[in-house]
């Protein structure tokens, strides 16, 4: 009965921006930051696309390499959205941790 109950709370109250999705399921244009890499490490999207970047483990940030966007440093569980408004590639990296790096590439 615990089980029932916590999974109708979890469908009615939805997830919201800042909350990490803990059902497993990564929901479109989404990058998930653990293991020390951004996964996917490369993500292809239309213009008007907002990707979120949700962190799963120790403190780390996303520093685009362009100077297009910069996240403040995320906690476990914390999140940063950029939308992308114009086409190309927007490379970027972990401040805190430069070996860390991957790639959104926006389309038309």
């Amino acid at each position: 009965m615990g089980v029932l109950l916590l999974v109708g709370i979890v469908a009615i109250s939805g997830c919201t921006q800042n909350q990490e999705n803990t059902t497993g399921f990564t929901a479109p244009n989404t990058v998930t930051i653990e293991n020390f890499a951004f996964n996917p490490q490369e993500m292809t999207v239309k213009v008007g696309t907002t990707v979120t970047w949700i962190n799963r483990e120790i403190d780390h940030d996303v520093v685009s390499d362009t100077g297009v966007f910069t996240s403040p440093v995320l906690a476990n569980g914390e999140n940063f959205t950029h939308t992308f408004t114009e086409a190309g590639e927007y490379p970027y990296h972990c401040g805190l941790h430069p070996s860390m790096t991957g790639k959104i590439i926006v389309e038309n």
